[in-house]
């Protein structure tokens, strides 16, 4: 958990910015452990759970609507 949290306090020691993919790779490298080492953080009831409780949110979600207004945003973003 330290290494992802002192590249986002001082994220110019990894890499010169003149090295693109070197930093962008770096970064979803750096991203990834912390995901990682966060959900080995947490304990798995609390994960299952919250994944149930994900699972039941989304069995309530009007899907019809979601689609509607996820057409008229897009329409409005190619429009700008």
């Amino acid at each position: 958990m330290v290494v992802p949290l002192a590249y986002v306090l001082f994220p110019w020691i990894s890499y010169p910015i003149s090295c693109r993919i070197l930093g962008q790779l770096d970064d979803f490298v750096i991203l990834r452990y912390g995901y990682l080492v966060l959900f080995k953080m947490i304990p798995p009831m609390v994960l299952e759970e919250s994944r149930e409780r994900a699972k039941t949110k989304l069995g309530q979600i009007n899907w019809k609507k979601f689609k509607r207004t996820t057409v008229i945003l897009s329409i409005c973003l190619v429009l700008t």
